[in-house]
């Protein structure tokens, strides 16, 4: 095993925590139980705090909790800032305080809640209501503690495992903290690394996951596992194992007979396909999508798989195919699909200039720039910008606008 720092130290204890840890001499005993349990006492009451922060959204009080030289406290202060101003109604249900345990100037405590608040924007709820397990390192000050540090309890966990030489090591650490490693808190944290480039990591989390995930006959587990390993085979360039990942998940969604999910795993592996340039492979797998989603009346996914397939009949060169499938797309998402719509109109558009009918291309590009009326990103709007200039110039046109001045880019393949 790796040494272990005064950090990992604490880490440790956080991972034992078999109670409240104090020494002394005997003659002491009596002085010390009393300290440790005012200590105790302590803090509970900052972990009350702590909570009733969240519900009251009082960053003040929050920032109070913590020792000023964290090294995390700005980015945690930035995050439930975001958290506060995004969503109102916040609720923190179930709290718990699993284990508590200190050592010297240093204590460690698990705890569990949920999570419940509404969107200000949407008015929709959070989604996941799932407990939440997280561990506090906490650090005396004087006679007053303070936090320098909260972490998810899966991330704690799996740091350690990862350090571990062999993987039967691995996976006792991963029996012995089973309760708080769910599968999609494990798969989580992978994510989380992936999202940080630290694809190496999240490859032997996601491996780590997909075993064990296997090992207990957790088929949600098996699935979200191999999503996520395909994710990172992804990330790594790895054409071959991304679709051969997809299609393990395919495998078990068809045991599992749902056209739905069966239809949206042929979606994605002919994503990764178009992604490496096997448009002819991606069609493929987009039209078998297409069919399933058929079976199950969900119009905008059909839209996104006409989209799709109309943008790898572009590329494959059979432009009819394209404008029939583009133009379906477009009567089922302008309703209720407003970006898929746009969307579609680019990719029409770009099907028109393939075939050199640059004033039908032209057409496509400003109903696009018509419909959209200044909903889209700048990005958004400076690419349609650039496609109607592009069309004016295949003419040997050229708008009356100044705003027209950027070097036309070449059109782009979008998919969903």
């Amino acid at each position: 095993m790796a040494v272990v720092s005064t950090v990992g130290q604490v880490i440790l204890l956080t991972l034992s925590l078999a109670g409240t840890a104090v020494a002394g001499p005997s003659t002491d005993a009596g002085r010390i139980a009393q300290t440790a349990h005012s200590d105790q006492a302590k803090l509970r009451t900052m972990i009350d705090n702590l909570f009733d922060s969240y519900r009251k959204e009082d960053l003040s009080a929050h920032t109070r909790l913590w020792a000023s030289d964290s090294h995390v406290l700005a980015d945690q202060n930035s995050s439930l800032k975001q958290f506060f101003e995004t969503y109102d109604q916040i609720g923190i249900l179930d709290e718990k305080i699993l284990r508590l345990s200190i050592l010297g100037n240093r204590a460690g405590a698990r705890v569990s809640y949920r999570v419940r608040a509404i969107d200000g924007r949407t008015g929709r709820p959070l989604s996941g209501d799932a407990v939440r397990y997280e561990t506090i390192i906490f650090r005396q000050e004087g006679s007053d503690w303070k936090i320098v540090n909260i972490r998810s309890t899966a991330s704690m966990v799996l740091e350690q495992v990862l350090k571990l030489d062999n993987d039967a090591e691995r996976h006792r650490l991963l029996d012995a903290e089973r309760e708080w490693l769910t599968s999609s808190s494990i798969i989580e944290e992978g994510r989380n690394l992936l999202a940080g480039s630290r694809s190496g990591e999240a490859f032997e989390i996601a491996t780590l996951a997909t075993n064990r995930s296997a090992k207990d006959g957790d088929i949600a587990g098996q699935i979200g596992a191999l999503e996520l390993l395909s994710a990172v085979n992804a990330e790594k360039g790895d054409y071959r194992a991304t679709v051969d990942d997809l299609k393990r998940i395919l495998m078990i969604e068809t045991v599992k007979g749902s056209n739905a999910e069966v239809g949206r795993i042929w979606n994605e592996i002919g994503k990764v396909h178009n992604r490496f340039g096997d448009y002819r492979a991606a069609a493929e797998a987009f039209e078998l999508a297409l069919g399933l989603r058929e079976k199950t009346g969900d119009q905008i996914q059909i839209a996104i798989l006409q989209n799709n397939l109309g943008s790898m009949y572009r590329m494959l060169g059979d432009y009819r195919r394209a404008m029939e499938l583009l133009n379906r797309c477009l009567i089922n998402s302008k309703a209720s699909a407003r970006a898929l719509y746009f969307r579609a109109l680019i990719n029409l558009g770009n099907v028109y200039g393939a075939q050199g009918s640059h004033s039908l291309a032209l057409k496509s590009y400003l109903r696009k720039q018509t419909d959209q009326r200044g909903d889209g990103s700048l990005n958004d709007v400076a690419t349609t910008w650039n496609n109607i200039r592009t069309a004016y110039s295949a003419q040997h046109r050229y708008p009356s606008s100044g705003r027209l001045s950027a070097k036309p880019a070449g059109s782009r393949v979008v998919t969903k």
